[in-house]
């Protein structure tokens, strides 16, 4: 018999279980995300709340109004300029960032930025959150770094519009 066979039929096997494991994984990966979503949540609508009572804070940003009815997204909104309106949702393994930045003056615009806060698992299979850089963030960290554009908007990475004369 053709011994490369049997060389098949293992790979094929193992293969599978591959496969296996890697679905499990990410099964466990979006049932974590919902869980961590709804932490996120309610983190994000008690962040907007405490901002606004913290004199220094609702200066700084304007005052902040929280929409946190939604059961797929909360949006916050920052009116004074730059303007920010953030909508945060959960992806199947994610949790996903949209703003809208308008800028005030001149050169007045309005520019889109948009993240995935991708979740993973750690070697004890806990979640944590991974930014666009790759850093790690727990829950916390995560609402501090979704929240850190009001509270420093000079820092968001906004590319100036291209003049034509």
């Amino acid at each position: 018999m053709n011994e490369w066979i049997n060389d098949e039929l293992l790979d094929l096997a193992r293969a599978a279980k591959e496969q296996e494991a890697s679905d499990r994984r990410v099964e466990v990966i979006r049932n974590h995300t919902l869980r961590v979503w709804e932490q996120i949540r309610m983190m994000i609508k008690d962040a907007a709340e405490q901002m606004n009572q913290i004199p220094e804070l609702k200066q700084r940003t304007g005052g902040l109004n929280c929409m946190s009815g939604y059961s797929d997204r909360i949006e916050v909104t920052k009116a004074s300029y730059p303007a920010i309106y953030l909508t945060v949702r959960p992806g199947p393994s994610s949790i996903d960032i949209h703003r809208t930045v308008v800028t005030n003056g001149a050169d007045r615009h309005t520019q889109e930025q948009a993240e995935s806060l991708d979740l993973e698992l750690d070697t004890n299979g806990q979640p944590y959150l991974k930014n666009k850089e790759g850093k790690p963030l727990l829950v916390d960290e995560a609402v501090r770094y979704i929240f850190q554009p009001f509270i420093y908007p000079e820092r968001l990475e906004l590319k100036r519009p291209i003049r034509i004369y």
